[in-house]
């Protein structure tokens, strides 16, 4: 099943999460694009969310764009959409952006990761490069080399 949220129909953040909280979306990959012009801001993955929110990442994400009656949200959780915003779509609000999520039911962490690397790579044969939003490739199984000296580095 694929959902697709414009952010122009909602008034508060919060709602993404009751969208899937109605759809019951507890693993899934998403991808946020411009409804203006089409262009996909960042494609992204949640799976196991502990939190009491339903897809508690892409609401913090939502929730840090522009345009959102009394600002956007506080905290550092979701900034980075803040900061990819900033950078890269200055004049974006919430009004021109809308979620694409496509349900993973049932799918590991793995198997989302797999999916959402394979959307960014179809994108990057298309357009040259990742989407402006997805800075580093998803992958959490074994510590990346930068994790992994910087960890061997605290004990030596």
């Amino acid at each position: 099943m694929i959902i697709d949220i414009k952010l122009k129909d909602l008034k508060k953040p919060a709602e993404v999460s009751h969208i899937g909280k109605k759809h019951s979306i507890k693993e899934c990959v998403y991808e946020f694009y411009n409804i203006v012009t089409g262009e996909i801001l960042k494609y992204g993955q949640t799976s196991f969310n502990k939190s009491k929110m339903w897809i508690d990442r892409i609401y913090r994400q939502a929730g840090n764009i522009k345009g959102w009656e009394g600002g956007v949200l506080q905290g550092a959780a979701g900034a980075d959409m803040y900061k990819h915003c900033a950078e890269n779509w200055p004049d974006l609000r919430k009004d021109d952006v809308g979620i694409r999520i496509h349900d993973m039911f049932g799918k590991s962490k793995q198997e989302c990761e797999t999916k959402e690397n394979e959307l960014v790579k179809e994108y990057e044969k298309i357009h040259g490069h990742a989407p402006a939003g997805n800075i580093a490739k998803t992958n959490s199984y074994g510590p990346t080399d930068e994790a992994k000296t910087i960890y061997d580095g605290l004990f030596e």
